[in-house]
């Protein structure tokens, strides 16, 4: 079963990643990740790699301005 993780915050050369899962933060070397990764991206670790998931990272970027939404137009 693949991992999902979203990149909180890079620091230096180091991507600190959330579990979504579980919520655990990982730290990752950023020379293992893909390139063009960025706070907030959504990343997929299947098979011993990382790929960004976008169809993931849209998703939740749906649910957040739908909630969004939800609290403006109340």
């Amino acid at each position: 079963m693949a991992k999902i993780l979203v990149v909180d915050r890079i620091e230096n050369d180091i991507a600190v990643c959330e579990n979504r899962r579980n919520k655990k933060i990982i730290e990752i070397q950023l020379s293992k990740l893909p390139e063009g990764v960025k706070e907030g991206t959504v990343i997929k670790y299947c098979m011993g790699k990382y790929s960004i998931d976008t169809e993931t990272q849209n998703e939740i970027e749906k649910r957040i301005q739908e909630k969004m939404n939800g609290i403006w137009n109340n």
